[in-house]
């Protein structure tokens, strides 16, 4: 559920957030904001055949409509205005709003237990019609019961960071539960991360991509719990996981975000050049995955200088470090191009690509 005062628009029973549709196709201004109003300011409109040069466009933030004051055939439906900006028919502009909805949860599917609810099954719209898509529910326990204590603290992540995070725990699968927000804030799927190691995979991700429209290349997870004065002053750091990320923000800086993987996506990428950090030092894990995903970092993200950091001895996680060996490993990053030139022929990074 959208958090408190936050604008969204009910969509076909979905929540939506209308900034982070829109923000595909309009340049806000740097001092826009959500204002509670039922419409937004006036800015430039999106109609790839409307030679606008002056802001004529609003969109509804209560009611997924929007107006072109200088009557370009814009107007209408979210649905309408999206085919005209894609150039493609209705439903496939429905399909794009989609992927920016969350389902709400039904308070009245599941009971209550130990400060979480159960999931909701399938739904149905007001005429009884099961939902084009399958329903799910990001519902979840907030009671992490000693198993999951006990794995979170081995981790070294204080109780302070679960409230934080909304850290919780899934009774059916028996794992930690860490809900994936996107770069806004706004819960896209739920991690599910195994506390022993019997539990495989590591991982699981729910719902699915294809349910939900998000999957885990399309966040950059912490990307809405960083500081930018951190990131200003000490550079993005990029790192694989998630708890990994949680530690770093609670010991280092708030500066830090996970790829969830080892390989950093175009999606990731273009987040990155929102953030516009002044550099980027990679902390991946220390092994064949880590070094992946710093080829795929050093591919993608040619515009930034990027920097390596170093593991002091004994050590290969970023969740391993204290904040004291944190600050240093910032500190003593060397360029990669400095990191380059002590790799064996074999191994060297190239740039095959790049994203701006």
């Amino acid at each position: 559920m959208p958090r408190k005062g936050q604008d969204f628009v009910i969509y076909r029973g979905r929540y939506l957030d209308p900034l982070a549709l829109w923000a595909n196709y309009i340049d806000f201004p740097g001092n826009f904001k959500d204002d509670g109003t039922e419409f937004s300011s006036i800015v430039m409109c999106p109609n790839p055949d409307h030679d606008a040069r002056r802001p004529h466009f609003q969109i509804n933030m209560r009611r997924p409509l929007v107006h072109c004051f200088s009557n370009c055939g814009i107007s209408g439906t979210y649905e309408k205005a999206i085919s005209i900006i894609e150039g493609c028919n209705e439903r496939e502009a429905r399909k794009i709003i989609l992927k920016h909805c969350q389902i709400p949860n039904n308070e009245s599917a599941g009971e209550s237990a130990k400060g979480g609810r159960k999931g909701t099954g399938r739904r149905s719209d007001k005429n009884g019609a099961t939902s084009e898509a399958r329903a799910f529910s990001l519902a979840y326990s907030t009671y992490i019961p000693q198993t999951g204590a006990e794995y979170l603290h081995r981790r070294g992540i204080a109780a302070n960071s679960l409230a934080v995070w909304s850290l919780g725990w899934d009774q059916a699968d028996r794992r930690i539960v860490i809900p994936a927000d996107d770069d806004r804030g706004i819960t896209r799927f739920l991690i599910k991360r195994a506390v022993t190691e019997r539990q495989w995979p590591k991982y699981l991700y729910y719902p699915e991509r294809e349910q939900c429209g998000w999957g885990k290349q399309d966040i950059l997870f912490g990307a809405c719990h960083l500081t930018q004065g951190d990131v200003r002053s000490y550079g993005l750091v990029l790192m694989e996981g998630s708890i990994d990320t949680i530690h770093w923000h609670q010991e280092v800086h708030r500066n830090a975000v996970g790829i969830l993987g080892s390989s950093l996506s175009e999606r990731q990428a273009q987040i990155i050049s929102k953030l516009n950090p002044p550099k980027i030092i990679c902390l991946f894990d220390k092994d064949a995955s880590g070094f992946k995903a710093l080829r795929s970092a050093y591919e993608k993200l040619c515009k930034y200088p990027i920097f390596v950091g170093l593991y002091p001895k004994g050590k290969s996680d970023p969740a391993e470090l204290s904040g004291k060996e944190g600050r240093r490993v910032i500190e003593n990053a060397v360029s990669v191009v400095s990191f380059n030139s002590r790799l064996p022929r074999n191994l060297k990074l190239e740039r095959k690509v790049a994203y701006g």
